[in-house]
């Protein structure tokens, strides 16, 4: 299990790192495309690194070079523009960024700011007042379409978990385990945080009921318990026309609530605290989305030393909107 989790964490940086993009460079008189390494804003605004196709060899370009750069789905651009800088002209990539439905610029450097707007293809210098209300103005409406794009939906969840106590550590407990299996619903929330990635929680409600294996001595145990857990995940969401991939790393709570007399136990390895103990641990998971129905799978590990817990959940959810 431990194997898995290592590749599926492996799977989502890696997924989510980027090496390199699909992009292009506008020269003189040349669209290109091929592949753009980005580097940090800082690095962007003084060259970019380029290549043709994955086997040609990457190039380096200055500002004076060629007029503008970015990737091919329009999420980071920049143009070649001349400034003033500390009284001198240089050449330097200006980035865009789209507000209100214009073309605004900007470049910065060590204290240095510029900002710039594009009007009938004309790059023009204004204010910074003039270019943080534009911004402000733009973060109201993009809050604004934020909340109309939060999902919400209900799943039903098949809930199979596995608890071994490590508090005390004896020949006869280092294989003791207690399964249990429970039935459950949940309030699934969904918000986007960019085009690929999305914040999850929501709340999950399941009865349980515990079976007990490994123990030398004689010993039963009956328990019925009802549990809440609050996942807290972000998500990484590769989409493709109506069916996107779903991989999801964070982290939970866990509150169970047992059934009044319903313990019953026949030894001195299991304990009414052990069992009662609220958890906190990483979640991780992996499901498909098709239109409005996700299938799902989550696995919730515990981070107590004393207490290893590990939950898997099989979930059938469905987006009302």
């Amino acid at each position: 299990m431990r194997k898995a989790y290592y590749l599926l964490f492996l799977a989502f940086f890696t997924l989510t790192l980027n090496a390199q993009d699909r992009g292009y460079i506008i020269t003189k008189d040349k669209y290109i495309q091929g592949y753009i390494y980005l580097k940090n804003e800082s690095g962007n605004m003084q060259s970019c690194v380029f290549k043709k196709a994955k086997n040609t060899k990457v190039k380096e370009y200055l500002a004076n070079e060629i007029k503008e750069f970015g990737l091919l789905n329009g999420e980071e651009v920049y143009k070649s523009h001349q400034i003033d800088f500390n009284g001198n002209t240089k050449i330097v990539f200006i980035k865009r960024i789209l507000l209100n439905g214009g073309k605004y610029y900007y470049y910065k450097e060590k204290g240095f700011k510029e900002y710039f707007i594009e009007q009938a293809k004309t790059i023009i210098r204004i204010d910074q007042s003039e270019y943080e209300q534009a911004f402000k103005e733009n973060s109201k409406k993009r809050n604004s379409a934020l909340l109309k794009s939060i999902n919400v939906g209900i799943g039903i969840d098949l809930n199979i978990g596995n608890l071994k106590d490590l508090s005390h550590v004896r020949s006869a407990l280092s294989s003791t385990s207690l399964t249990n299996t429970g039935l459950g619903a949940s309030i699934l929330l969904s918000v986007p945080t960019g085009e690929k990635f999305e914040l999850k929680s929501g709340l999950g409600y399941s009865k349980h009921s515990y079976s007990i294996s490994g123990f030398s001595d004689p010993c039963i145990l009956t328990t019925e318990f009802s549990s809440l857990t609050i996942p807290f995940i972000l998500g990484y969401n590769k989409q493709s026309k109506n069916t996107s991939i779903l991989l999801s790393l964070g982290g939970f709570y866990n509150y169970r609530s047992f059934k009044e007399n319903s313990l019953i136990y026949n030894t001195s390895l299991i304990t009414e605290e052990l069992l009662k103990k609220n958890t906190i641990g990483i979640n991780f998971g992996l499901g498909v989305r098709i239109k409005k129905i996700i299938l799902e799978y989550q696995q919730n590990r515990s981070a107590e030393s004393e207490l290893k817990y590990a939950e898997h959940v099989f979930r059938l959810g469905y987006f009302i909107f």
